[in-house]
């Protein structure tokens, strides 16, 4: 039998996938490292790829999971968060990067801006709260897929 998967991408998007995937009726897979993408198997029949984009692991290994699912055959759909301008240009350039092979690859990329943060949410709110905000936004896309 085929199962649902959310896949976490590095320590941000494993982060987001750890406080959602309890409230979704998915299995979870954490990619952590390049020996966890050698995990990836047929059996990921419809599947939803988390990652926080910016980092030099995670901008990477995206790809390569989308590439090799669609290899499989597998339904895929990605969901990506863009790194904070005050990040640095080095990781807002791997993001928009990745976000363009990604859109490359004819699969869906829903791209989550974290800087909404900054203008959209109280200057007091802690920043649980705000990324509270992301991880319910990324719910509330694979709720309405």
């Amino acid at each position: 039998m085929k199962l649902k998967y959310i896949i976490g991408v590095g320590n941000g998007g494993c982060n987001i996938v750890n406080n959602i995937a309890g409230e979704l009726s998915f299995k979870k897979i954490l990619i952590k490292n390049n020996l966890d993408i050698d995990t990836i198997n047929a059996d990921y029949s419809s599947s939803y790829i988390i990652c926080s984009l910016g980092g030099d692991f995670g901008s990477n290994a995206i790809v390569k999971i989308v590439e090799k699912l669609k290899k499989l055959n597998s339904t895929t759909e990605v969901i990506v968060t863009t790194p904070l301008l005050f990040e640095g240009k080095h990781r807002i350039k791997l993001a928009k990067d990745a976000i363009e092979i990604l859109n490359s690859l004819s699969v869906k990329v829903n791209v989550i801006d974290n800087n909404k943060l900054l203008t959209d949410t109280d200057s007091s709110m802690s920043m649980a709260d705000s990324f509270g905000i992301i991880d319910n936004q990324i719910k509330e896309i694979i709720k309405n897929a």
